[in-house]
């Protein structure tokens, strides 16, 4: 199987981004509604790309930071799907996000127990 692999511009991978926050509302458009619901806590981005493929037209790739409901443990989330909207998710759980680079600050309000991750 022959593939073309090609890199999304800086301008495409902008989209994802309204204000330095990653705009999950905008990936959402591009991605199955079911993948869209399993992923919904994204916190951070990390890469996109797309691939061409003899057998299955265009595909997807995908990494981004999300977090579980609670916000507090991070994964890295691996996405393929292709134009039928065959896809598979790959949670990679317990990835330490200082190693990468990124700060994570939580902070939790007692009143309502609500909690805010930036990035």
């Amino acid at each position: 199987m022959t593939n073309q692999h090609n890199t999304f511009t800086n301008q495409e991978e902008n989209q994802f981004f309204t204000a330095g926050k990653f705009n999950f509302e905008a990936l959402a458009e591009l991605i199955p509604s079911e993948l869209a619901t399993r992923v919904k806590n994204v916190v951070g981005f990390f890469g996109i790309n797309t691939f061409n493929y003899e057998e299955n037209g265009r595909c997807m790739f995908l990494r981004f930071y999300a977090a579980d409901t609670d916000l507090i443990t991070h994964k890295i989330v691996s996405c393929y799907w292709d134009k039928k909207d065959h896809f598979d998710v790959d949670y990679i759980s317990h990835i330490d996000l200082g190693a990468l680079g990124l700060k994570v600050v939580r902070e939790e309000k007692e009143d309502d127990k609500s909690k805010n991750i930036t990035i």
